[in-house]
């Protein structure tokens, strides 16, 4: 698992399924073999949202969020 803070843990699924024991300190190769894999996976995928500067919003939606205090 890597958080969006950018923190990894790793679980046995099968003899651990509540994942209370963190084993990515115990299993360094492995979690060092998972972190690239994901980072490989993630570099080949696209983005889930849009750059910031691409999105535009409408009146209606900018007046909203300024209307509860999101945007000045």
């Amino acid at each position: 698992i890597r958080s969006s803070k950018g923190e990894s843990e790793l679980f046995d699924l099968v003899a651990d399924p509540r994942e209370l024991e963190n084993l990515r300190l115990e299993r360094p190769e492995l979690s060092a073999e998972l972190e690239a894999r994901l980072s490989r996976l993630h570099g080949e995928r696209p983005g889930l949202y849009p750059e910031p500067e691409s999105l535009e919003l409408s009146k209606e939606t900018e007046e909203s969020l300024r209307a509860m205090g999101y945007i000045e």
